[in-house]
């Protein structure tokens, strides 16, 4: 990816054109991520480097889009009707579309009521487009690096939740009243901990003090338990434990299955080499054991005469 000038005004282009379809056919969509972070969060867009275009869309849309994006004769590449994802080409550049904030299940809040709290604005370049409220785009940010579990997320998606923290308009009683909302009270304390440590954010660290505790310690360790080096199929596993109920982790779960079926089979054998692995070191270890104790002369003592 590449900061320049040259990629945002192209990204800007493009978004102006995609909009432009999309309001004629009367579909609304909320363009979020780095296309917006990158002229809210910085004083100069070109700071934010982008790759393509995020967007949300309510999922009863999907296959209008679907219909759009063909009839414009764009390159459609994804079209997982299960996922709720879209993805096509535009110039050249990738739009990314999702019908939920994460994987499906993950987050209690739907587009849907997100776009209603949304208002338009105007950018220049740009025709008019719904923003998200800054603590429903703070929300998605944090959910963009968890699930990358940090160590994996790239540089300016941390920037961008360190940055949502430091701006004047965000409020920590409404961050937590938005993770509430969502049920990931759990995973907004996992990111604001990790933020506060790594980051040395204050303003995160106010929201993981007004949490208090840790809500949920087992999860937290989990997450902070995944090495830079595992296997990313395991950061995948983890990620689908973010919500804090129970049901809707197994909701999780379940699409995750049922939505990778290969991967969960990968996943499964990779575990059972893993454990095969550990079986013949301790193996190795009781031989190397045995073999110690053999090879250790028990203590002779000579008899004296007196």
């Amino acid at each position: 990816m590449t900061s320049s000038v040259g990629v945002h005004l192209k990204a800007r282009l493009v978004l102006a054109k995609v909009l432009t379809v999309f309001a004629r056919e009367g579909i609304d969509v909320l363009p979020v991520k780095g296309i917006v972070t990158a002229y809210e969060l910085y004083g100069h867009f070109s700071e934010r480097p982008i790759g393509d275009i995020d967007m949300l869309f309510m999922p009863s849309d999907q296959e209008r889009i679907s219909r759009v994006v063909l009839a414009e004769m764009w390159d459609l590449r994804v079209d997982k009707r299960a996922a709720q994802e879209l993805e096509f080409n535009v110039d050249g550049l990738t739009i990314d579309m999702k019908g939920s904030v994460g994987p499906r299940g993950i987050c209690a809040i739907s587009v849907r009521e997100i776009l209603a709290r949304a208002n338009r604005v105007e950018r220049v370049g740009v025709s008019s487009y719904l923003r998200a409220e800054l603590h429903d785009q703070a929300l998605v940010s944090c959910l963009n690096v968890l699930r990358d579990n940090f160590v994996r997320a790239p540089a300016w998606a941390l920037d961008d939740v360190e940055r949502f923290a430091r701006h004047s308009e965000f409020q920590v009683e409404r961050m937590l009243a938005v993770a509430s909302e969502a049920r990931l009270v759990g995973a907004l304390w996992v990111v604001a901990d990790w933020m506060a440590k790594h980051r040395l954010s204050n303003a995160w660290r106010a929201v993981r003090d007004r949490i208090g505790p840790c809500p949920r310690p087992l999860y937290a360790y989990l997450v902070f338990a995944v090495r830079h080096d595992t296997w990313p199929r395991v950061t995948q596993c983890v990620w689908q434990l973010a919500p804090d109920r129970l049901s809707d982790q197994w909701t999780c779960i379940a699409n995750f299955i049922f939505s990778k079926p290969m991967q969960v089979l990968l996943l499964g054998a990779w575990l059972r080499s893993r454990r095969r692995e550990a079986r013949l070191l301790r193996q190795r270890d009781a031989g190397t054991s045995r073999n110690s104790a053999k090879n250790v002369e028990s203590p002779h003592f000579e008899s004296s005469s007196i």
